[in-house]
């Protein structure tokens, strides 16, 4: 079984194998705060009920915070949704965290997460502080809990596929030891089992 002269010369050359590239686009970061009033009441709440935080607008986009004080996956605690309501075309990767802030005006990171938003009304959902030690600290002050938000957005484009044949770059010994028949111009016989590991494109077309 031949290899020619032109399989031979594509093994000298070097090309990057089939690849998706995805680019990174600049990152956009915001801050704000929501409050959560009347906070008092929110124990009296029914299961499913919510109150709307805040909205705000980052790299062209705008999404919607709202606060679930009672949630049958975490009965012990609170959960904030962050939910797109613009149309996208392209992935936004979002990183928010999440600060209490107290009656000096002091923060206290109490969550942090990272998500990705492929559509309009994707949403994150994250943990809050428990409530049994919400309600007995130093952040509920007026019937009001004051929580500051650190959002940062990064765009990405679409997925540009790379069609690029993958070669073969045989190592030094293998050039050594196969080199001079390969480069004959008249076609060589390799043994099978070199064949059926380094062109197994020539195995496929004997076979049919």
């Amino acid at each position: 079984m031949g290899v020619s002269s032109s399989t031979a010369s594509k093994m000298k050359t070097t090309v990057e194998p089939e690849t998706n590239k995805i680019c990174e686009m600049p990152t956009f970061t915001t801050v704000f705060r929501a409050k959560i009033n009347p906070y008092p009441q929110i124990p009296l709440s029914s299961l499913g009920f919510q109150i709307e935080c805040a909205m705000f607008d980052l790299a062209g986009n705008r999404w919607a915070v709202s606060y679930y004080p009672t949630v049958c996956s975490w009965p012990e605690g609170a959960i904030f949704r962050v939910t797109l309501l613009t149309e996208t075309t392209i992935s936004l990767k979002q990183t928010i965290q999440l600060r209490l802030i107290d009656s000096s005006g002091r923060t206290s990171e109490v969550a942090k997460r990272n998500w990705v938003y492929h559509e309009q009304n994707d949403a994150l959902y994250m943990k809050f502080k428990p409530k049994i030690k919400l309600d007995s600290s130093r952040y509920v002050k007026d019937g009001c809990v004051l929580v500051e938000f650190v959002v940062s957005v990064t765009k990405w484009n679409s997925t540009e596929l790379e069609n690029k044949q993958q070669l073969f770059v045989p190592n030094p010994s293998f050039l050594e030891k196969y080199g001079p028949l390969l480069e004959s111009g008249k076609g060589a016989d390799l043994p099978y089992e070199v064949l059926q590991q380094w062109f197994p494109e020539i195995i496929e077309a004997h076979k049919a």
